[in-house]
C-alpha cells in the first residue's frame, strides 16, 4: 500500500505502524484558546508542490472545524451552506501548489465536465485580463490585505461567478480552495445573501493556511506566483515544468511549518522531529 508522500499523521497509528521510517513533525496550535496538535508525517522521496495542497486543506478544516464548535457552544452560527453562494462572486487567489492541484483535479473528471469548467474558466479569464487592461487598482500606501480587498471588490462589480459555479453548487467543492475554506460568515437576520463581506460578520481566522502554503510556494520557486482562481488552468498549462519540478518530501514540509512559525509564532509551541525507529 503506496501512503501519499505528505499528509497528517493518522491519529490510530496505521500509517506508522506499517511505514515506521517516514518522519513526522508535530507542533501545536493555540485556537482562541483551545490547543490543536498536529502531526505532518512525509516519507524520504521526492514531492511536488501540489502534494502539499492535501495536508494543509486537512489542517485549514480542522481549523475550521474547531471554530465552528466555538461558535455553537457559545450560541452562534456560520451562515455558509450549500446553495449560498453569495461570496463565490468574488475574488479568490490560490497559491501556485493549488492552481497545480485543481488542474489535475479538473483533467481527472469526465470528458464532459471537464470541457465545460475549462470554456468557464477560458470565458471568466478573458473577461478578467479584458477588464485589467482597462482598469487600474490603486495599490500604492495600501496593505496588502487592502489591497486584495480592492481588488476582490474591482472583480464582484464584474459581476462573473465563480467558473465553477453551477447552479449555486461548487463543482470542485472537495478540491475547492483554501481562501474558500477560510472565508466563514456568521449568521445575521438571514443568509448572507450579498453581503458575505461585511467585516462584522466575518470569522477572523487566528492563522490562515492559504497564505502559509503561498508564502511557501514562493521561497520555494524562489518568486511570488500567486494566481486567480479563473486562471489556474492556464497557469498550470503555461508552468508545466513547475508544475513537474519535485523537491525533497522533509524541505516542503520543513519550509512549509517554518513559515506557519514566522507568521504565528505567538500561536506554535512544542515544534518536535520525530523519526521512528525500523
Amino acid at each position: 500500500m503506496r501512503f501519499p508522500t505528505i499528509m497528517l499523521e493518522d491519529r490510530q497509528g496505521f500509517v506508522r505502524s506499517l511505514r515506521p521510517n517516514r518522519r513526522v513533525v508535530r507542533f501545536e496550535l493555540d485556537i482562541f484558546g483551545h490547543p490543536l496538535r498536529i502531526g505532518i508525517s512525509f516519507a524520504d522521496r521526492p514531492a511536488k508542490l501540489a502534494e502539499l495542497v492535501p495536508m494543509a486543506r486537512q489542517i485549514t478544516d480542522l481549523i475550521s472545524r474547531l471554530i465552528t464548535n466555538k461558535l455553537n457552544s457559545s450560541g452562534r452560527k456560520i451562515a455558509c451552506q450549500k446553495g449560498c453562494a453569495a461570496c463565490c462572486y468574488y475574488l479568490s487567489a490560490v497559491s501556485t501548489a493549488e492552481a497545480f492541484c485543481i488542474s489535475n483535479a479538473i483533467f481527472a473528471l469526465p470528458s464532459q465536465e471537464r470541457r465545460m469548467l475549462i470554456r468557464a474558466c477560458c470565458t471568466a479569464g478573458r473577461s478578467t485580463i479584458a477588464s485589467v487592461a482597462s482598469n487600474r487598482i490603486a495599490a500604492q500606501d495600501m496593505s496588502q490585505a487592502d489591497t486584495l480587498q480592492n481588488l476582490s471588490d474591482w472583480y464582484s462589480s464584474l459581476h462573473l461567478r465563480c467558473p465553477f459555479l453551477v447552479n449555486d453548487c461548487c463543482q470542485i467543492y472537495d478540491d475547492r480552495p483554501l481562501a474558500c475554506r477560510e472565508y466563514l460568515i456568521l449568521e445575521g437576520s438571514g443568509a448572507c445573501g450579498g453581503d458575505c463581506t461585511d467585516r462584522d460578520r466575518r470569522v477572523d481566522i487566528p492563522v490562515s493556511i492559504a497564505q502559509i502554503l503561498a508564502e511557501t510556494c514562493c521561497k520555494l520557486q524562489g518568486r511570488d506566483d500567486t494566481v486567480v482562481l479563473p486562471l489556474a488552468i492556464a497557469y498550470a498549462y503555461d508552468n508545466p515544468d513547475d508544475a513537474r519540478r519535485t523537491y525533497p518530501a522533509e524541505t516542503l514540509v520543513r519550509t512549509f511549518v517554518e513559515t506557519l512559525c514566522d507568521n504565528i509564532c505567538q500561536n506554535i509551541s512544542n515544534i518536535e522531529m520525530v523519526a521512528f525507529p525500523l
